[in-house]
């Protein structure tokens, strides 16, 4: 007998020696499990009578009915050893099996169990196999019962809110869903939660049933969460690169350096959220307050830079440079005042008693982030994103005109000059500005409430995972990866190095100033009368120039 055996059977004397009779028939082990793990249970704790039967629980289990597992098995795919215990195959003596998401006498929130002490059994209501229902059905005398999570990602159903939650629990213990296939028993679990109100006192307890998201559905949740974190670098960055070159830290960069922190922290949080990283609830808490936070300052700051746009190319003389502090600060007050505000709302919200649980975010309580709940997210955050999406395209729509209007006074006042103006450069300048304009101007979260406006399996809804995924990629490649800024970056390491700056770099970092220069130069002798006009005209051109490079 191997050392295995040996094992094996001291550890099955020792847990049935105080038994009032000992067992006549060795129980199997884990090489001949007389039943698949997910129609057992642990029944370790029973008693076996003089024929070599297990009662446990109320439940008689014969011989060939149970035996010895070395191994559990969490969410249908990983496989752990643990100490031999005795499981019985409960669903061949019940028939019918349904799955509990936690022990017997366990709540089940924010995707842990907790113990509580439960009054009254679960009731649910029944088909039976002749379509008859059967009413508040105590699915623990009617069901096997087994106990785990059949999966890591599932959604609550709330048939109350959604008419696509409505469900139908059969007499097999088979759930079938509106316009969905039925789910068996290891697709979805049955639990009590407690509601986000609830008092120590009088606590409210709910039921709901949880289900499995299809198997690409699981392989999302895990690959989006990664992909925003490989986005997140590129951010990093942008952000570095704007914050180290003098050159670049103008107003405009000012306000893509706030963009891009509030995206960085907020794809950070909500990845570490998705991948279940936050260890307590305080942190869970923490964690998503500041990555909404994070999302609401990105938008703002999205919306500050239109507005900047805009304001440059709305035809009235522009504000000097020494006065770009102050618009800093304006926009600085709009942006993170507006946030903090909507954040303080969600606050009050969460944690006033009076406000009903659908009107609460729901952050920290149910999950670590919004409610999935369409009411919750459209109020708290798809409502500021479409007003703000909205505004920028009307932004949008009115600097194009303004900037086609720019290139008409531009070309007739330098008519003829053909090497400043010549056609094909001027096409690729404007196509360069006006795709940029529109992918800063927020295609990708429009996109996002697209996708949140149609059903989740839909194609356009991985469409927008992917545009979120690769908006950090995107914005590095917009405004870092360009031959000017390459060109900065170079002459920052030089001159931090104590180098010289090669003549190279230093005649491309001139050529434009220097020709601007010249520009207004000419247009003054020549075109005095139109000065004020020309003067705005090559205020703005100069604009057009550096963020077209």
């Amino acid at each position: 007998m191997g050392m295995d055996k040996v094992t094996t059977l001291v550890a099955l004397l020792a847990l049935t020696s105080w038994s009032p009779v000992a067992p006549q028939t060795l129980v199997k082990d884990s090489l001949s499990v007389p039943c698949p793990y997910f129609d057992t249970i642990n029944i370790t704790g029973g008693v076996f009578d003089d024929g070599g039967n297990i009662l446990f629980d109320g439940i008689l289990y014969p011989p060939h009915l149970f035996g010895t597992y070395d191994y559990e098995m969490v969410n249908r795919t990983t496989k752990y050893s643990v100490e031999p215990h005795i499981r019985g195959c409960i669903c061949e003596i019940k028939q019918n099996c349904i799955k509990y998401c936690c022990p017997k006498n366990y709540v089940y929130n924010r995707g842990e169990c907790s113990e509580y002490r439960a009054s009254s059994p679960i009731l649910l209501d029944v088909s039976e196999e002749n379509g008859d229902v059967m009413e508040n059905v105590n699915v623990e005398q009617r069901f096997g019962i087994v106990y785990g999570k059949p999966c890591g990602a599932m959604y609550a159903l709330e048939p109350e809110n959604f008419e696509t939650d409505q469900f139908e629990l059969q007499y097999s213990g088979t759930l079938k869903l509106v316009d969905d296939a039925p789910r068996g028993k290891n697709e979805y679990c049955i639990a009590r939660t407690i509601a986000q109100n609830h008092t120590e006192e009088h606590p409210e307890v709910h039921t709901r049933i949880f289900v499995c998201f299809p198997d690409q559905e699981n392989a999302k949740f895990v690959i989006y969460p990664i992909g925003m974190l490989l986005s997140v670098p590129f951010l990093v960055v942008t952000f570095l690169v704007y914050a180290i070159i003098p050159e670049l830290r103008n107003l405009h960069g000012k306000c893509l350096m706030c963009y891009v922190l509030g995206l960085t922290v907020g794809y950070t949080l909500l990845s570490l959220i998705h991948l279940e990283v936050p260890p307590s609830n305080f942190i869970c808490t923490f964690m998503g307050f500041t990555a909404y936070f994070s999302f609401l300052v990105s938008f703002f700051w999205l919306n500050v830079m239109c507005i900047d746009i805009w304001w440059t190319f709305r035809g009235v003389r522009g504000i000097q440079r020494d006065a770009d502090r102050k618009k800093y600060i304006i926009y600085s007050v709009y942006a993170w005042g507006c946030a903090n505000v909507i954040l303080s709302i969600s606050l009050t919200m969460q944690f006033i008693d009076a406000v009903p649980d659908s009107m609460k975010p729901g952050i920290g309580l149910e999950s670590c982030f919004l409610k999935s709940e369409k009411l919750t997210e459209f109020f708290y955050l798809y409502l500021p994103v479409i007003i703000l999406i909205s505004i920028n395209l009307i932004l949008f729509a009115l600097t194009s005109f303004q900037i086609r209007t720019l290139q008409k006074e531009t070309a007739a006042m330098n008519k003829g000059d053909s090497r400043r103006f010549n056609k094909m450069e001027a096409d690729r300048d404007r196509f360069s500005l006006y795709l940029r304009l529109f992918i800063v101007m927020g295609v990708t979260w429009t996109m996002e409430v697209i996708s949140w406006l149609v059903d989740p399996k839909s194609w356009i809804f991985y469409i927008s995972d992917v545009c979120n995924c690769l908006q950090g990629f995107f914005i590095f490649m917009l405004f870092v990866w360009k031959p000017k800024i390459k060109q900065l970056i170079i002459k920052r390491y030089r001159s931090y190095r104590g180098l010289p700056v090669s003549s190279k770099a230093s005649r491309s970092s001139t050529r434009t100033s220097t020709s601007h220069v010249s520009m207004a130069a000419t247009t003054s002798i020549n075109r005095s009368s139109m000065k004020a006009n020309n003067n705005s005209v090559s205020e703005k051109s100069h604009f057009m120039t550096e963020i077209g490079d």
